[in-house]
């Protein structure tokens, strides 16, 4: 029965070409955008030779290194003296930054420390988050220099999100009510497995076709953006990213782009869930489709303008909040649980799977009567 659903869902001709066509249009969206237009820059050339010299040594010897080359300038053309001192002179403050890193990092700790000591009696949450904190600052050095700021652009990506979730919908609508409205629905559930089996069978092969999708997706993503930027380390902790070196983060930087994905693919998983209970209780699949677009518009509208008091805590519910999971691990939100600041991703990841069992029993009752 499971081969027969994915058969179903996946080897069919209309879902071969909707895949092919949004994945196209995906990468052609990502170069359109984020193609490099100077890589025939005479100061993109010029920064590109000076780091192929430095990149993989240690922070101190970079900055040994350019320090020499701009001393050598006077042995230059005069025409590229100018043009190599201007981008000397921004390596060199690249440097420094980072070689400040440690202090600025022991600076955090003790201030974390602190707080946590003035609220050891008096708040117990707060005491764990700084000592917490105080705990990852302290574990955080930097060994090599390696030019990682253009990671965010693939973090923030999230158009391919639009293309997947359209895909489910797409896939989706016809699982329960496309039976209901040729009339082949009764027949199936007089059938020995004709119910909650089934159900639970379409279910699943739902679920193969959302991670199948997503990895797709995520792989399209990664392949096209790593041609753009041509990153140069996925080994690297996340704060040796500029844009992230103050966040409270100490994973890799490929660690930390897989739990991006899986709690992204935990709110897709929840949509497609939405999108199957629809079809159970619509009959027709072109209001199923409309239905389920209208549903996750108005998800998307809540997760942007209602993200303040009470908003901000009935998200956890929302997935579409997941599909920028980045925030929830990057700035280390928590909720306080019996004194203790547990974190928003463990929470919402918890919740995600509560709401698909939820979803699961809904579709199965409603299926079955």
């Amino acid at each position: 029965m499971l081969k027969y659903e994915i058969r179903k869902l996946f080897f069919n001709k209309a879902t071969f070409a909707g895949v092919a066509f949004l994945l196209l249009f995906n990468i052609v969206h990502i170069f359109k955008d984020h193609y490099p237009t100077e890589s025939s820059d005479p100061v993109y050339l010029t920064y590109l030779k000076v780091y192929l010299d430095i990149r993989g040594k240690d922070i101190e010897t970079c900055r040994d290194i350019v320090e020499e080359k701009r001393k050598q300038l006077s042995d230059l053309p005069q025409n590229r003296t100018a043009l190599y001192a201007a981008v000397y002179e921004e390596m060199l403050m690249e440097l420094e930054s980072l070689l400040q890193f440690p202090n600025e990092n022991q600076e955090k700790r003790e201030e974390s420390l602190k707080k946590a000591d003035q609220y050891r009696l008096d708040n117990r949450y707060l005491y764990h988050l700084n000592n917490e904190l105080a705990k990852r600052y302290g574990e955080r050095k930097l060994m090599e220099y390696r030019n990682v700021n253009r990671f965010p652009e693939l973090v923030n990506y999230k158009f391919s999100y639009l293309l997947i979730i359209f895909l489910i919908i797409a896939g989706g609508v016809n699982i329960f009510s496309g039976e209901c409205a040729s009339g082949a629905c009764q027949v199936i559930k007089s059938t020995k497995r004709g119910h909650g089996i089934l159900a639970g069978t379409k279910m699943i092969a739902m679920q193969i076709y959302v991670v199948l999708l997503a990895f797709l997706f995520a792989v399209c993503n990664g392949i096209c953006f790593q041609i753009c930027y041509r990153f140069d380390s996925f080994s690297q902790p996340v704060y040796a990213i500029e844009q992230y070196r103050d966040l409270p983060v100490n994973d890799t930087i490929m660690w930390f782009l897989i739990k991006n994905f899986l709690v992204g693919l935990l709110g897709l998983c929840v949509i497609a869930m939405i999108v199957m209970l629809l079809s159970v209780l619509i009959q027709n699949p072109k209001m199923v489709f409309g239905c389920s677009l209208v549903c996750v518009v108005g998800l998307a509208f809540y997760r942007a303008f209602g993200y303040l008091g009470t908003g901000k805590i009935i998200n956890l519910l929302n997935p579409v909040h997941y599909l920028l999971g980045e925030k929830m691990i990057l700035y280390l939100e928590t909720v306080n649980l019996a004194g203790y600041a547990v974190s928003n991703a463990l929470i919402s990841t918890g919740i995600a799977f509560a709401e698909m069992i939820f979803l699961s029993a809904a579709i199965v009752y409603f299926y079955e009567s």
